[in-house]
């Protein structure tokens, strides 16, 4: 990464990187919401692959798509025009093989730490006694066997996000969607929940694509950074992160870690300034 430069003068979408076993594919894809007064372009034209268990970030100006992206990946919208693709077919509603994790935990506060990770296996109708031992593997993993019954007002932040990571890997998904999941976390547990989820990440080894507003964080997660432009959203940069793993808080003081993070600054205020 020594000597990383980003090229700031132009913002067309770069050629699609060689992919050698893609797992989800967009090709072309447009969103187009109607309104009242007109209508609002979301996405124009993006291009993006992810491969297996490949952890790649979005990062994007505020209002640019990316969530949009995740709930097109995730099957909850049909794209205006393009195509969005799960190993090779196309997505046309929810699949079993997707998990999401949103900013906000979302937990059922009536039910305790265990029975809200046991939720999509129920919804799947798995069998029960998998599903249960799935969610005390998961807990552990996550930390939280000890605090299996404790309801979510019973949590802190950081423990229920935990939860929520574990209940979005119940039913063991090849790709989970994370949508700024550490959004809502004061600092100091942000960069802990940031390690843990690359330690929880490499255990799984499923793909990931997390979208966040952090430099820093993307950065520290990621095999690969997807840049978007502002509205309408499109590809920008695509860019490989080559920091080997694992990485620990030290990384972030690494040359490389500060090199990227930094072009990546300058990009944004370039962007910003043109948009």
């Amino acid at each position: 990464m020594k000597g990383v430069k980003l090229a700031l003068s132009t913002y067309e979408a770069p050629s699609p990187q060689p992919v050698t076993n893609p797992l989800l594919t967009a090709t072309g894809v447009s969103m187009v919401y109607p309104a009242r007064r007109g209508s609002t372009t979301a996405l124009e034209n993006l291009n993006c692959t992810l491969d297996e268990a490949e952890f790649l970030s979005i990062l994007g100006p505020s209002g640019c798509g990316k969530s949009t992206f995740l709930r097109l990946a995730a099957g909850l919208l049909q794209p205006t025009s393009g195509e969005l693709t799960f190993r090779g077919r196309p997505i046309q509603g929810p699949g079993r093989d997707t998990g999401i994790v949103f900013q906000q935990p979302t937990l059922l506060p009536w039910a305790t730490a265990i029975k809200n990770v046991m939720l999509p296996s129920e919804n799947l109708g798995l069998d029960r006694k998998d599903s249960l031992a799935r969610a005390h593997e998961l807990l552990r993993l996550v930390g939280l066997s000890a605090y299996k019954d404790l309801y979510p007002g019973e949590m802190s932040g950081g423990m229920c996000q935990r939860v929520g990571i574990a209940r979005g890997l119940a039913h063991r998904p090849s790709l989970l969607l994370m949508d700024e999941p550490f959004a809502a976390l004061d600092a100091m547990t942000r960069e802990h929940m940031m390690v843990e989820l690359q330690r929880i990440w490499q255990v799984q080894r499923c793909s990931v694509i997390f979208i966040t507003h952090s430099i820093p964080e993307a950065v520290f997660l990621s095999d690969r950074i997807v840049v978007m432009g502002a509205r309408p959203g499109r590809v920008v940069r695509d860019i490989n992160v080559d920091i080997p793993r694992p990485r620990t808080l030290a990384t972030m003081s690494d040359s490389r870690f500060v090199s990227l993070t930094r072009d990546l600054r300058e990009l944004f205020t370039d962007l910003v300034k043109i948009g």
